[in-house]
């Protein structure tokens, strides 16, 4: 026989590497049990530490400093090393620029820690 078009399968090929392919849903509700079993609560900032942000965050602006924020995002607190661009007292955003020149905006009260 002489199987001319017909691609070479060596073994099962990938189906061995993916033995519950055969139940799309049960991927997705797993995905999400995990993502969220690894989700934080959003951290408590006291009155006094919304201060010492907005210090600091003023401070950022006025000389153009350079801070590391903590911020709560999707269940995570992240970190970014940014520099305050503009704060918008009246809608309560905050714009920054990361050390890569990538514009970042968040809401003040995302923003939990500032060192």
């Amino acid at each position: 026989m002489n199987n001319i078009g017909a691609p070479k399968i060596k073994g099962r090929g990938m189906v061995k590497w993916r033995p519950f392919a055969s139940m799309p849903e049960q991927f997705l509700g797993i995905k999400q049990l995990i993502e969220d079993q690894t989700k934080l609560p959003r951290p408590i900032v006291t009155q006094d530490m919304k201060e010492e942000i907005e210090r600091a965050l003023l401070e950022s602006m006025k000389l153009q400093k350079t801070i590391m924020i903590s911020y709560y995002q999707d269940g995570q607190i992240l970190h970014e090393t940014v520099v305050v661009k503009a704060i918008a007292g009246q809608t309560g955003m905050v714009f920054f620029r990361d050390l890569f020149g990538v514009s970042l905006r968040l809401w003040f009260g995302d923003v939990v820690g500032v060192d």
